[in-house]
């Protein structure tokens, strides 16, 4: 009886798997599958994409954008695990810069804001040596709008002795899509800002920034073709964001990043972009180029190259001059680049770099001699011009020997905005209410005619400006 019993709920059992099997491929609910294993950054990831059978001949097959899809996510979501692991940089116990509590609950994102805007640093991460990254979150409720991948924000700090706003633009070295801004910021030898956030900025501190700005991103118009992304030292920044706004909206697009660095115990970021672009060569058009000028000491992969990049190589490495070339590192190296790329056959309006401070004059492929570019220059020398600043109803004189208006305000006690001070980001421009301008060289930022570049604008009458 009990055998008789055992065999009947055998035989069901059987019947039950022959009867789900034909459910299962009459229906066709077997589709492909994404399998996926990470383990931490430092060692590996693995990504694996498995075909299931069981579909009728009816049923549409995945084609290569799901694919390419599919493994653009995956990518996105093990570079993010990469990039936002545990803080390095110990937090803040008790900070002259601000604090708050634990992050808000966001609300939808806005287009974009003007003025000021108060963020919390909830990671800190060391990326070589000298350069760290700070990631920021709003502590208002609202999410961070999207942004252009290579924009910059304007970020301010309150200096903890003086009491004293320091701003100045840094790059977006994060995803356009991500629900965090992320700076990566050099320390430089007499660099106000930059020695305070590496000395004094701390997970939980609060900083202020401006919304992102600036027209040196990817072109949403030249999808089809190539991207040549050029980076030298700190210029990975905007690269590393272009890189990761490619895998976002266009992954399929062929990509060849550049970097050129001094040697490998200071490549900001390099372990990880060899690392991501390893796992999605044999899926996507990717390849990155690395190359060493003073490697000597140091072990360099094979496919590394000891020297410095030139544009001769980076034409020959893409087979041509098709593509769009984004270009930043010191101002020297963009220039050098620009000019080979266009002496080599790239269309002028295809290659594009910029400089906050440097000789090169905003975004373009080659920087215009001074001379070129004169308007006149200012007669103001021997003049002694008065200039109202409305906002804070204070007047100064402008004898002549101030290098702008900006340096004006200064000298008599204004906080102005500003970062570049070469009339290349657009931070310092102010309302001209009353008054006339010049300028020595056009700026290369966005402004009205109504408006005034103020850290290179010079008066030539009397002034009104709001500030």
């Amino acid at each position: 009886m009990i055998d008789q019993i055992i065999l009947g709920i055998l035989g069901a059992i059987f019947i039950n798997q022959l009867f789900a099997s034909f459910v299962n491929r009459a229906i066709g609910r077997s589709w492909p599958r994404l399998s996926i294993t990470m383990s931490p950054p430092a060692t590996s990831e693995s990504i694996v994409l498995e075909r299931a059978g069981g579909r009728r001949a009816t049923d549409r097959s995945p084609s290569e954008e799901d694919y390419a899809s599919q493994r653009e996510l995956l990518l996105k979501r093990v570079f993010d695990s990469a990039i936002s692991s545990s803080p390095v940089i110990p937090r803040a116990s008790t900070s002259k810069l601000g604090s708050v509590g634990p992050s808000h609950v966001f609300k939808a994102a806005e287009l974009t804001w003007s003025g000021w805007r108060t963020v919390r640093v909830d990671n800190c991460r060391d990326e070589s040596p000298d350069c760290r990254s700070f990631r920021l979150v709003p502590v208002d409720g609202n999410s961070l709008p999207n942004f252009h991948a290579g924009q910059s924000i304007l970020v301010s700090v309150r200096h903890p002795e003086t009491g004293h706003r320091v701003s100045r633009c840094y790059s977006l070295s994060g995803g356009p899509g991500e629900t965090y801004y992320r700076i990566t910021v050099k320390r430089v030898p007499g660099g106000t800002l930059s020695n305070l956030l590496h000395d004094h900025v701390r997970v939980n501190d609060e900083l202020e920034i401006q919304a992102p700005r600036g027209s040196f991103h990817v072109s949403t118009e030249l999808q089809h073709e190539p991207l040549v992304l050029i980076a030298a030292g700190i210029g990975i920044t905007p690269m590393l964001s272009m890189f990761l706004g490619n895998l976002e909206k266009s992954p399929t697009r062929r990509v060849d990043l550049f970097y050129q660095l001094r040697a490998p115990d200071n490549a900001p970021f390099l372990s990880l972009l060899r690392l991501s672009i390893d796992k999605i060569a044999s899926a996507l058009p990717t390849r990155l180029h690395v190359f060493f000028s003073k490697p000597t000491g140091f072990g360099i992969l094979a496919n590394d190259t000891k020297g410095r990049l030139s544009a001769e190589t980076i034409l020959d490495r893409c087979g041509g001059t098709k593509g769009e070339y984004l270009i930043c590192g010191p101002s020297e190296f963009m220039s050098a680049i620009a000019e080979g790329l266009v002496a080599g056959g790239v269309p002028e309006n295809r290659v594009h770099y910029e400089s906050f401070g440097g000789k090169s004059k905003g975004v373009g492929a080659v920087a215009v001699p001074a001379d070129d570019q004169t308007t006149g220059g200012s007669t103001t020398a021997s003049l002694s011009l008065n200039v109202h600043f409305e906002t804070s109803n204070r007047d100064a004189t402008w004898t002549g020997k101030e290098a702008s208006v900006l340096e004006l305000g200064e000298a008599v006690g204004l906080e102005l905005n500003s970062a570049c001070r070469s009339g290349d980001c657009g931070t310092c421009v102010l309302k001209l209410c009353k008054g006339t301008i010049d300028y020595e060289r056009p700026p290369a930022c966005d402004f009205d005619s109504d408006e005034i570049v103020a850290c290179v604008a010079r008066p030539t009458s009397d002034l009104r400006i709001q500030g």
